[in-house]
């Protein structure tokens, strides 16, 4: 036992999908500022990213899932003060319960435990802005990175730390979180795609990591702040052989990660004698479905009215008072 790999030491499943999330966000976030550096365009790109998803799942959550597992009669339910609240979430307000909703789960009364992460998300955005509005350089972007990894190591991440709360949200989520968005974003910054993106470096990192695991666990966690992003981007950019012309077509990520808690829990309501692996892949499917109905009827229309950088060769009326 003492010599096994300690990795459930270090993370959960959970928590390990969050910092993926994170990171590969990071990534991507960077790249979309630098191809088009427009305060008005990145906002409305970022918000229609984010928003419109969510406030269909919040809304479909407590309209009509909630309805139907509360323990209350409807106009109870529907005039509560923890339904109104709920609703908040579309604003960026955490608020997990609806009146008498999984009461009787082994997770009691949490509708969408997933949703704490996205104010924390936001603000990644906004910091991102800041930064690069000020200073748009790699070793600005490599300062803020090890900042955070130190208030992480420093304060975020000690037994010791208790919660800072600010409009709901803990405040030691932003290092615990921010740590891997911000070394996401500095595999781009400074190329590293071109220097390690490549198996035997992917495999070397792999080889450290277990290696690692083996001896401290809090190391591991430190290590992964470099190694995780660069593990996700570098799968991230590898082609999928047999999906791949559907998911480049297709990113139901957003919604599968929206909707797959409130399903998970709605099956264990339904079904309380249902396995842990049963749950697993009932789940995934029925996430997937969610994921690809929101991609395809929310997400999708609403991305394909973001702005894009007006062509400088353009000579439209429309492209000039862009410009």
């Amino acid at each position: 036992q003492e010599s096994r790999p300690r990795f459930l030491d270090w993370i959960g499943f959970g928590a390990l999908g969050v910092y993926v999330f994170f990171a590969i966000s990071g990534y991507l976030v960077i790249q979309s500022w630098d191809r088009d550096p427009h305060l008005l365009r990145y906002a409305a790109r970022r918000c229609l990213r984010l928003f419109p998803a969510l406030f269909v799942c919040v809304v479909l959550t407590a309209v009509c899932l909630g309805p139907i597992v509360t323990a209350l009669p409807w106009d109870q339910y529907y005039a509560h003060y923890f339904t109104m609240k709920y609703l908040r979430n579309v604003i960026l307000l955490p608020w997990y319960t609806l009146p008498e909703v999984f009461a009787t789960n082994p997770y009691k009364y949490t509708v969408n435990g997933s949703l704490w992460t996205l104010p924390i998300e936001f603000l990644m955005y906004v910091a991102l802005c800041v930064v690069a509005i000020i200073a748009n350089n790699r070793y600005v972007f490599l300062g803020i990175a090890l900042a955070s990894a130190y208030m992480a190591y420093a304060w975020a991440l000690s037994p010791e730390s208790e919660q800072f709360v600010v409009l709901e949200s803990d405040l030691r989520q932003v290092f615990r979180c921010g740590t891997y968005f911000w070394f996401g974003a500095l595999i781009y910054k400074f190329d590293l795609k071109v220097t390690l993106f490549n198996k035997y470096w992917i495999l070397l990192c792999a080889l450290i990591m277990v290696t690692v695991s083996f001896l401290d666990s809090s190391l591991l966690h430190y290590l992964s702040w470099f190694v995780l992003p660069l593990v996700v981007a570098y799968c991230g950019e590898k082609p999928l052989r047999f999906v791949g012309p559907w998911a480049n077509r297709n990113d139901i990520s957003y919604g599968l990660y929206l909707y797959a808690f409130p399903i998970q829990q709605s099956l264990v309501h339904f079904l309380p004698g249902i396995s842990a692996l049963q749950l697993f892949f009932a789940s995934l499917a029925l996430a997937g479905c969610a994921g690809t109905l929101s991609w395809r009827y929310v997400e999708k229309p609403c991305l394909n009215r973001k702005p894009t950088r007006p062509d400088p060769h353009s000579r439209t009326p429309a492209a000039a008072s862009l410009s």
